[in-house]
């Protein structure tokens, strides 16, 4: 206690030397994390309706030991809406895992992912669905919030856990349906299905369909495991989801020469915008971009070949 109320005198002794000439990407070097959390301490006083300022403020207090302010902005930062994914997963709030205020915390996210979703039959499902995504996308979507040294690369999450949990509650309830738990949580167990094995989408694929043309779940999750589907199991695709490359090793250097990214084959690519559409995607040129690859449509590609459509996507319900 004597260390934190030590602290914010020191901190708010520095609100009044001003900063405009901090530079603020070297903050992350921890001879810099007091001036950090002074700053931001700042910020947050000249912006109180902020949930950045004050986010940024419980990372730096969280990492110079300053427990019990770390919580009381990282409280505030909630109450302001700043993501719970951000604050489950960010490293610079790893100190704070050990005080039992964080299980307070948590219990405070996932009354917020309920009222978000009044109504769900399944809430605790719902939750618990919810907070595995989190985990799916740890490395993934959320690797900025890995903070520590080294960075994130190459980390992987157990990712058969994760389906176990999924098997169980599919076995009991049937496909987690939006309506069920939460349009997060529906997208958790999509997600977490996508990225497992073949076998496994295999296996789940005509339950995510099926719900998908009930309406039950977003057609366009349907629309991604379908393509991958395909693409495991016959090298093509419907909807224009799946990217990739080839590489090869060059004989004299050693290292692999890797082609530029680009659309895996699409099969009847000349009405490609219109399924794209019916499934609520964005045009591919969105996807393309995102992955810094120029597309080229069909009626502009030298030697394009037509793939087409097969009767058995049809009888499968892969076309909405």
């Amino acid at each position: 206690m004597k260390f934190c109320l030590a602290f914010l005198i020191s901190s708010c002794l520095l609100l009044n030397t001003g900063y405009s000439q901090v530079d603020t990407t070297q903050f992350r070097l921890p001879e810099n994390y007091a001036t950090a959390s002074g700053y931001y301490l700042q910020q947050s006083s000249r912006n109180p309706s902020s949930g950045y300022y004050s986010y940024q403020a419980a990372c730096y207090l969280s990492l110079t030991g300053a427990v019990d302010s770390a919580f009381a902005y990282i409280n505030r930062a909630v109450d302001f809406g700043v993501r719970s994914e951000d604050i489950i997963t960010d490293t610079d709030l790893k100190p704070l895992r050990a005080d039992a205020r964080w299980n307070v915390l948590m219990d405070g996210l996932k009354e917020r992912y309920l009222k978000a979703n009044p109504g769900i039959t399944l809430p605790e499902q719902g939750v618990r669905l919810w907070l595995l995504g989190i985990e799916d996308q740890r490395f993934r979507t959320l690797s900025k919030n890995f903070k520590l040294p080294g960075g994130s690369q190459g980390m992987m999450v157990d990712g058969g856990r994760l389906l176990k949990e999924v098997e169980a509650i599919v076995r009991q309830y049937g496909w987690p349906t939006i309506a069920m738990v939460g349009e997060k949580a529906s997208e958790a167990a999509f997600l977490i299905v996508q990225h497992a094995s073949p076998s496994d989408i295999k296996r789940y694929l005509p339950m995510v369909v099926a719900s998908a043309q009930k309406g039950e779940i977003k057609r366009k999750w349907a629309a991604m495991m379908i393509d991958r589907h395909l693409l495991r199991s016959y090298g093509v695709q419907l909807y224009g989801t799946q990217f990739g490359n080839s590489g090869k090793r060059n004989k004299s250097t050693g290292i692999v020469e890797w082609t530029p990214l680009k659309p895996e084959p699409i099969v009847d690519e000349e009405n490609l915008a219109e399924r794209r559409k019916s499934v609520g995607l964005d045009p591919i040129e969105s996807d393309a971009k995102r992955f810094q690859v120029t597309y080229i449509p069909p009626s502009q590609r030298e030697g394009y070949k037509p793939i087409k459509m097969k009767r058995k996507y049809l009888k499968s319900g892969y076309l909405f």
